[in-house]
């Protein structure tokens, strides 16, 4: 294995924003380590990354289990060193009122939305020195609320919080720790309600100041960003990465519900 950038580990790899990640990171010299539980489509990133001369490795993870993190970790340590931790893995699924949810519903939700980062950090921790990042893939959905996506929208505000708290206990030891709020992104693997309703989509367009949906290569930048020297005195924050929308977001959904 050639010299690197320090080796990062990314969540979620195998997905449109995971994977353009990873790219992005390989392309900016950095070994990268890609998790997910979808062996096949986490094959295939890997082998695009290498095939452009970067350096990555597939492992499949299941980040709710513990044992298997541990696997993963042990993986990363033979990469090289440690630099960064990206926390990207999600569920992205509308679940109807809070109050009407099964108590293993709720549970399942926040043992992969919320609890796998805190575990994820929690084995990277020991692993990243002075100079070290970790990066969080929260949403605009926790910075605000949307019916029927009570726990998404919880689990992701919780991360903005989890991120402030881990900034304050790593910062002594040099290493930092951001988010990311992404707004609507385009993604390969997904069809949204949006694409199936032309006129709804335009009028989502026209709310952001940009005029434009978000793709994973601009979540991907950013991220390149706050793991790179350039973010250096950056930890504890929470970046809209989101083309402008949660600025007019309140006001606009009001009009859109009067339209």
């Amino acid at each position: 294995m050639g010299q690197t950038d320090g080796t990062v580990v990314v969540t979620g790899a195998a997905g449109s924003i995971g994977s353009a990640i990873s790219a992005r990171l390989a392309a900016d010299g950095r070994a990268v380590l890609c998790l997910d539980i979808a062996a096949e489509e986490l094959t295939r990133v890997v082998e695009e990354i290498t095939g452009a001369g970067g350096v990555a490795r597939a492992h499949v993870c299941d980040v709710t289990d513990r044992a298997q993190i541990e696997a993963a970790m042990a993986v990363a340590d033979t990469m090289g060193p440690f630099h960064g931790l990206v926390n990207n893995a999600m569920r992205w699924s509308s679940t109807g009122a809070l109050c009407d949810m099964s108590e293993e519903a709720w549970e399942d939700d926040m043992r992969i939305l919320l609890g796998s980062y805190r575990s994820m950090v929690s084995a990277a921790a020991s692993r990243i020195g002075a100079g070290g990042a970790i990066v969080q893939i929260s949403s605009v959905h926790g910075l605000l609320a949307s019916p029927g996506w009570g726990p998404y929208d919880v689990a992701k505000a919780a991360i903005i919080q989890l991120t402030r708290c881990l900034a304050t206990e790593l910062g002594p030891r040099g290493v930092r720790v951001n988010a990311i709020a992404p707004g609507i992104i385009t993604r390969d693997d997904q069809v949204y309600r949006y694409d199936e309703d032309p006129e709804l989509r335009r009028q989502h367009e026209l709310i952001a100041p940009l005029r434009r949906w978000g793709n994973p290569r601009d979540i991907a930048g950013v991220v390149s960003f706050l793991l790179g020297p350039d973010s250096g005195f950056v930890t504890g924050q929470t970046l809209a990465v989101d083309g402008g929308l949660t600025g007019v977001l309140q006001l606009s959904a009001v009009q859109l519900q009067l339209a």
